[in-house]
C-alpha cells in the first residue's frame, strides 16, 4: 500500500481534527479532503480511537522534539529539565490554542485507548541505566495521570493556584527513575526556559 496514499490521509485527518474537533471529523470527510477512498482510511486506521492516537503521537513527539532543539540551544539542560518544562509548556499550549485543546479534551473523553508505544520508547531511551521493566509501569502510570490532570486543569476543574498546580505536576513526573530533583528548582528552571525561548504555536499542532 502506497506510503504517499496514507501520509496524504494523516495529513486531511490531521488539518480536519484540528480545524472541526475530533467528534466532528469522519472519515468520509478524510477520505473526501485527500481524495482518497474511505475503505482505504479505515484499512490505514480501522477505528477513529486508533487514527486519533497516531495524531497525538504525532504532534505530542514533533512538539517535543522542536521544545528540546530550543531549550538546548539556551542551556545545557538535563532530559528531566527539558521534559517537565515541555509538560508545563503544554499545559500553556492548550490554555492558549483552543482548536488543539478541543481535539485534545474531545480525544481524552472518547478515545483514549493507550499509551502509544512510540512515545513510550522514544522517553526510556532516554533514561539511561534503568531497569527497563520498572521504567515502563512508572512511565505508563505518569502518562495517564498526566493526561488526566492536564485535560481537568485546562477544562477548568482543578482549582488550585498555577504555581501550585505545577508543582504538583512536577511531583507527579518525578520518581526514583528519574533521580533527586527538587520541584522549586524544576519550576524555576520552566520559567527561565519560557522567558528565554523563541517558540510559536502554528496551525494544525505545530511549534515552531
Amino acid at each position: 500500500m502506497s506510503t504517499d496514499k496514507k501520509k496524504h490521509i494523516f495529513e486531511a485527518a490531521i488539518q480536519l481534527c484540528y480545524e472541526k474537533g475530533f467528534n466532528n471529523t469522519s472519515f468520509t470527510e478524510i477520505a473526501a479532503l485527500s481524495s482518497e477512498k474511505k475503505a482505504l482510511v479505515q484499512y490505514h486506521y480501522t477505528t477513529k480511537a486508533n487514527l486519533g492516537n497516531a495524531i497525538y503521537e504525532q504532534y505530542s513527539l514533533d512538539q517535543f522534539l522542536v521544545f528540546e532543539r530550543k531549550a538546548k540551544a539556551i542551556d545545557d539542560f538535563s532530559f528531566v529539565e527539558v521534559f517537565i518544562a515541555y509538560t508545563l509548556f503544554t499545559i500553556d499550549y492548550y490554555k492558549t490554542d483552543t482548536n488543539a485543546f478541543r481535539f485534545y479534551r474531545e480525544f481524552f473523553s472518547n478515545a483514549f485507548e493507550f499509551m502509544p508505544l512510540d512515545i513510550e520508547q522514544f522517553f526510556i531511551d532516554k533514561i539511561k541505566d534503568s531497569d527497563f521493566d520498572t521504567v515502563h509501569t512508572n512511565f505508563i502510570s505518569i502518562q495517564y495521570a498526566l493526561r488526566g490532570l492536564i485535560y481537568h486543569y485546562v477544562n477548568g476543574n482543578i482549582k488550585l493556584s498555577q504555581t501550585d498546580f505545577y508543582k504538583y505536576i512536577i511531583r507527579t513526573i518525578l520518581s526514583d527513575i528519574y533521580g533527586p530533583y527538587n520541584d522549586e528548582d524544576l519550576l524555576k528552571t520552566y520559567l527561565l526556559i519560557k522567558d528565554k525561548i523563541d517558540l510559536h504555536f502554528k496551525e494544525n499542532f505545530v511549534w515552531a
